[in-house]
């Protein structure tokens, strides 16, 4: 195994790692309702 193979390999455990983080800091603010609320959004006026 090569150093570069290894290095790639870290850095796409990384990237799966900060994905999965972000999955869950996105469904723990779901659930618990404290995102940020819209009051009035019209993408096409």
């Amino acid at each position: 195994m090569k150093h570069t193979d290894r290095a790639v390999g870290w850095w796409y455990m990384s990237g799966a790692l900060l994905v999965f983080v972000i999955l869950i800091i996105g469904g723990i603010t779901r659930l618990t309702q404290s995102g940020l609320s819209i009051t009035e959004w019209n993408p096409v006026t």
